[in-house]
């Protein structure tokens, strides 16, 4: 791992090299999930692009470019959402956390994970699942999907990096 190029809060700047981020997502936008995870997420992000963009952690970001900005120290600590440095592509990560001098990184589902999550734990009479799946079945079944597609994702992600 490179040595961190970022000044470091004080208090954790000596674990530099040694931090196990446990809690830290991607933050593709819905803009894109149909060319990273297949068509399974068509419905999702066409819903999420009908939507208007609530904040910078938005999934819905109808001007995306991709992950371009510059990873400087002010873009590492200051930028969030779908914008930020590393938060999309995921080779560019690598140059992201050793300038915060995180060892690996423990990634969770913010796209269609998430959704996939979500939507498996929803009640059978949910309108999502129906307008998913035609029933609650139909729209369970496309959950898996969408946790299947994610997961195939993720693993590809893994074998870039062990990090």
């Amino acid at each position: 791992m490179a040595t961190a190029t970022a000044p470091l809060p004080q208090q954790v700047a000596p674990y530099a090299g040694r931090i196990v981020d446990a809690d830290s997502h991607e933050m593709l936008p819905a803009q894109i999930w149909v060319e990273a995870f297949g068509e399974v997420s068509r419905p999702i992000a066409d819903m999420i692009m009908s939507m208007p963009a609530r904040n910078k952690n938005s999934s819905n970001v109808p001007d995306y470019k991709g992950d371009i900005d510059p990873l400087t120290p002010e873009t590492l600590w200051t930028t969030k959402g779908p914008g930020s440095p590393g938060s999309v592509d995921m080779e560019r990560r690598i140059g992201v956390m050793d300038m915060m001098g995180i060892k690996s990184q423990l990634l969770f589902g913010t796209s269609i994970g998430l959704w996939g999550m979500v939507m498996i734990n929803m009640p059978p009479d949910s309108h999502l699942l129906k307008h998913l799946g035609g029933a609650a079945a139909g729209g369970y079944a496309h959950a898996r999907k969408l946790m299947a597609a994610y997961n195939e994702w993720l693993v590809g992600v893994a074998r870039n990096s062990p990090r």
